[in-house]
């Protein structure tokens, strides 16, 4: 028996198809031709299911496909004549209304192909058809292509206008961006990515038309407001456009639109701005500072300008500040009135300092800018000779030098909170120096003459010496502490020595006090000859045999420019007054003015011979006792009338000439400081012994490289031995090659017989 087929009228069942999704479009729409029922949506969900499950019938399934998708396509073309009648925000707002409606109504339908899409569907697309998609999908694709499409550009131009309106102020409604972005990625559904769609329509024309926005809105700003103000409104124009990007546009578009307002408002107009930048810092307008560094620090590389610009200005400005206050350092004597040029580098440096951290955040770039212009102008020669020209009467570490002994002598009074932010200052100043070894030279010699003064503040003394050992290691303060090391020794046996004194049968006549020095630590000066006087030689030879008795296998050797004697002396003044002062002068200087106790004149020549020093040495020490307000002898020439002053320079002593004691007039006080001595200084003999130690540090570590490479082209040896120089001084290579020819001389290294550029190793 056979089975009945129970036959199925498919026109039938698509009209009725048609005009259930007929009405419900027509209900999404606002205007329904009746009601959709649930006993409809069922009866057509049924239909449709048997549609698709008759046996046989793959090609009708296809073809209630194509023809509901049809459908699609009717409903579609119609929306966009109605669209295509709009304009502006209206254009906006009925685009949304109408594509809304027919999303909704869409997935209404789509449930009543439930069955089709769980199941063939899928099958169609695994047996080759491409073109059969999920309903919804293609029926977004439909609206796309023929509603979308012929009115995009109207769309762009409607969702632009609406911006643009925002920014001048306008009320708007911008969640009409907002769900026109959404409406974007909704039809992009045959894209890889839905989201590649809205970019590719409407970021990258908005991201190019806000660009060309606001490059023509801040050129026409530029030209009627100063730059200062433009910062503000470029500010204000960012958090505008970020606001606008977080609320209302897609995440992806954030970066690129405010890219595009940066390279608008900030990169395009950079050379305009770099231009104020130098106004600014002239000006000191730390607000238009901060906001440009806001501006700048938005965009790629846009505070590299700006920091070269900051240490172009930073170096012009402390080179004419190097250079106002060089005008009177014209002479070695003139050194005392360098303190105000540190004064005004301190004062510079202080001000950028704090500038760069208000306005810039401390930012590393124009920290940079501000380490290499300091260090540009502070390794500048000062001052400049009236008798050589073109040349430098001192250098930055002299001068640096000299206010930190003014400094911790007491010439400032401050605080010690003051004096230690002075000195933390000053120490900034020593790590932009590049011949660091020059400063270390001066500082040492300062605190030589500070330490055997015996008048010394230690603890500022020592705060200063850690601080140069926290920057540049202790390979610079070893000597140093070791010098105060000595004092601190001398002062502990200073008891022993007075005890061993009070002892004696014969004590010294005058009392007395050493100190000992090690001549590893100290910048001793070269030893000076002298036949002591009556008076003070019984002391000299006393404290030898106690020091030979408590410090075995050590060699004294007196250094008597370095200490001090104490003379009364003792005058009738010009209103026949009897008077005493104490005088402090060099046992030098002691021993030539003890002479006078014998004989109320001498020629220069016969002094010369009782002190037994040299005639240089002896001239050194004796001009500020002829040539000062403090002179207590005076210069009566070769034939013992006087001496005329020469016409230009200083005054002259010859061996001829009569030098005879005189009252010192004018003197008020009790105790007077001779100074040491006055004579021909020279910046070269101050440098001398730096240099002398500076080819000794060349010679080691050209030597260590070598002994650890054995062989080494010279070039590369210049190279790695300079890098282990640069913590004491920049080195030059001219001196450096010398010091290897030396080193060869001396057998340190030998050249190679067939290359001579290539050096080696001589154990």
């Amino acid at each position: 028996m056979k089975k009945r087929v129970q036959t199925f009228d498919f026109d039938a069942v698509w009209k009725e198809t048609h005009d259930g999704m007929k009405l419900i479009m027509s209900i999404y729409q606002g205007n329904p031709d009746g009601d959709f029922t649930v006993a409809l949506w069922y009866d057509l969900y049924q239909k449709i299911y048997q549609w698709c499950t008759r046996p046989a019938e793959d090609k009708r399934k296809e073809e209630l496909y194509h023809q509901t998708i049809g459908f699609f396509e009717g409903v579609v073309k119609v929306e966009e004549v109605e669209l295509s009648k709009q304009r502006g925000e209206v254009l906006l707002k009925e685009y949304l209304k109408r594509y809304g409606n027919y999303v909704n109504g869409c997935k209404t339908i789509k449930k009543i192909f439930t069955y089709m899409h769980r199941y063939w569907i899928p099958s169609a697309n695994t047996g080759g058809l491409a073109d059969i998609i999920d309903m919804f999908d293609m029926a977004r694709l439909k609206w796309r292509r023929s509603a979308y499409f012929p009115i995009k550009t109207r769309l762009f131009d409607a969702l632009n206008d609406l911006a643009t309106k925002d920014r001048m102020g306008e009320l708007v409604d911008k969640s009409l961006i907002q769900k026109m972005v959404q409406a974007y990625i909704d039809i992009g559904v045959s894209e890889e990515q839905p989201v590649q769609f809205y970019k590719k329509e409407f970021q990258d024309p908005f991201v190019q038309a806000t660009g060309e926005f606001y490059l023509k809105e801040s050129t026409e700003f530029l030209q009627n407001n100063n730059v200062s103000a433009y910062m503000t409104k470029a500010e204000e124009r960012l958090a505008q456009e970020e606001a606008l990007a977080q609320n209302f546009l897609h995440p992806t578009s954030k970066d690129e639109l405010i890219r595009s307002c940066k390279n608008a408002l900030i990169e395009r107009h950079n050379s305009v701005l770099q231009d104020e930048f130098q106004a600014w810092l002239r000006d000191d307008k730390l607000e238009d500072m901060k906001r440009f560094y806001n501006l700048l620090s938005r965009v790629k590389n846009g505070l590299d300008l700006s920091s070269a610009t900051l240490k172009s200005y930073l170096t012009t400005v402390g080179k004419n500040v190097v250079e106002e206050n060089s005008k009177n350092l014209d002479t070695r004597s003139s050194l005392k009135h360098s303190i105000q040029l540190v004064l005004e580098i301190l004062k510079l440096y202080n001000k950028y300092t704090e500038t760069i951290k208000h306005c810039f955040g401390n930012h590393i770039k124009f920290v940079q800018a501000l380490d290499e212009a300091c260090t540009s102008f502070i390794n500048v020669g000062v001052g400049r000779s009236k008798k050589k020209k073109n040349t430098n009467v001192f250098t930055m570490a002299e001068v640096l030098n000299f206010y930190v002994d003014h400094l911790l002598k007491g010439g400032e009074k401050l605080s010690e909170d003051m004096l230690e932010e002075k000195l933390d200052q000053i120490v900034r100043l020593f790590t932009y120096f590049d011949d660091k070894d020059l400063f270390y030279g001066s500082f040492r010699r300062s605190l030589s003459k500070r330490l055997l003064g015996k008048k010394f503040n230690e603890d500022a003394e020592r705060s200063f010496i850690n601080k140069l050992k926290a920057k540049a290691g202790d390979v610079f303060t070893k000597k140093l502490e070791g010098m105060f090391n000595d004092i601190k020794v001398s002062q502990e046996r200073e008891g022993d020595w007075k005890e061993y004194c009070r002892n004696l049968d014969n004590p010294p006549p005058v009392e007395t006090t050493v100190a000992v020095l090690n001549n590893l630590y100290w910048p001793l000066q070269h030893l000076t000859d002298l036949t002591l006087p009556p008076q003070l030689a019984p002391s000299k030879d006393i404290f030898e045999k106690w020091y030979e008795k408590s410090a075995e296998k050590r060699k004294l050797s007196w250094i008597y420019n370095l200490g001090d004697c104490t003379l009364q002396y003792s005058f009738v003044d010009e209103k026949k007054r009897k008077k005493r002062i104490d005088l402090i002068c060099t046992p030098v200087q002691a021993t030539l003015l003890l002479a006078f106790n014998k004989s109320n004149k001498y020629r220069l020549k016969q002094l010369c011979e009782i002190v037994g020093c040299t005639p240089e040495h002896l001239k050194f020490c004796i001009f500020p006792l002829v040539y000062t307000k403090l002179r207590c002898l005076v210069n009566r020439g070769p034939e013992g009338k006087g001496k005329e002053k020469p016409a230009s320079g200083p005054p002259s002593l010859a061996d001829d000439d009569w030098l005879l004691v005189r009252p010192m007039s004018g003197i008020n006080q009790r105790r007077v400081n001779i100074p040491p001595g006055v004579g021909v200084a020279t910046s070269d003999r101050a440098l001398q012994p730096v240099m002398e130690e500076r080819a000794l540090k060349i010679d080691l570590a050209l030597v260590r490289v070598m002994k650890s490479r054995n062989s080494l082209q010279m070039q590369n040896l210049i190279a790695e031995a300079s890098k282990q120089l640069l913590k004491f001084f920049r080195p030059d290579p001219r001196l450096m090659k010398k010091r290897i020819e030396t080193l060869v001389e001396r057998g340190f290294m030998r050249r190679d017989d067939e290359d001579q550029k290539t050096l080696h190793y001589c154990a």
